[in-house]
């Protein structure tokens, strides 16, 4: 059982990280969409 939620605490763990990475590429990539016309 400890293991069972361990991983799964794990894979959480890097899910988050992949969702702050996702949202740093996407607030950079409207900045330079927002800045481009300028």
């Amino acid at each position: 059982m400890f293991v069972v939620f361990s991983k799964f605490v794990y894979i959480s763990y890097y899910v988050i990280i992949d969702f702050r990475k996702i949202i740093i590429h996407i607030r950079l990539f409207l900045l330079t969409e927002l800045n481009s016309p300028l």
